[in-house]
């Protein structure tokens, strides 16, 4: 009788224990999803924030290229005048010498 007092005691206390391991495990299951499902947004986020990186990079480029263009445009036109009042001032020499 006293063995089976024993055994008794001894699955009740296995059983408890199990329990307690079983309760320990769905808390540590419940923290692992929500771990995991922060982890999927924040991978979310980054992808998006490469994403718009990417195009802000783009259109940073496209930006550089316009004001390389806009600068030569610009520089050329300067250039264009400085040649046109340079015929002129010649023109206007020529034209004192020759009176």
């Amino acid at each position: 009788m006293e063995v089976l007092r024993e055994l008794e005691k001894m699955i009740s206390s296995l059983v408890e224990k199990y329990n307690r391991v079983k309760l320990e495990k769905a808390d540590l299951q419940k923290q692992y999803d929500e771990l995991f499902e922060e982890f999927e947004k924040i991978s979310e986020e980054k992808e998006n924030l490469n994403h718009e990186l990417s195009e802000m990079r783009e259109k940073q480029r496209e930006v550089e290229t316009s004001l390389t263009q806009i600068k030569s445009d610009l520089i050329n036109k300067i250039g264009e005048e400085f040649e046109n009042k340079s015929e002129t001032n010649e023109y206007s020499q020529n034209a004192d010498i020759h009176n």
